[in-house]
């Protein structure tokens, strides 16, 4: 999955207008990994790569609180660690990024605000 940086740019200015851009970064984030659990269908353990030290515990409540707007109602144990340079997951990553592999999916800007903000889904076009 991966959610392009135009993407992300316009929601960056959404998130600007309704006055949340501090927040931002993590829901974002935390939309991200929810959509990745509920689309690969993810019941067990997931391991998230610890990238912003401190926020561990907004991030997992939102991931939960967008997993369960997915309809996801099973609980997902979400463990915050450090994956490493070299591992699978970064090389997955990284080969998606330069475009020697396809995403499995594109992340909309719809989908996500719809995600984050799902009062205000009218206001999507």
């Amino acid at each position: 999955m991966i959610l392009s940086k135009k993407i992300k740019r316009e929601l960056q200015i959404y998130f600007r207008e309704v006055k949340r851009y501090r927040t931002f970064t993590y829901l974002v984030f935390s939309a991200c990994v929810a959509f990745l659990i509920a689309e690969f269908d993810i019941k067990q353990k997931v391991i998230v790569d610890r990238e912003y030290f401190g926020h561990d515990k907004f991030i997992k409540k939102h991931i939960a609180i967008f997993l369960n707007r997915l309809g996801i109602n099973y609980h997902v144990l979400i463990t915050f660690e450090s994956i490493g340079k070299h591992s699978p997951a970064d090389d997955l990553a990284n080969k998606i990024g330069m475009r020697e592999i396809k995403p499995t999916k594109n992340i909309t800007y719809k989908e996500t605000i719809n995600l984050v903000f799902p009062k205000k889904n009218d206001r999507v076009p």
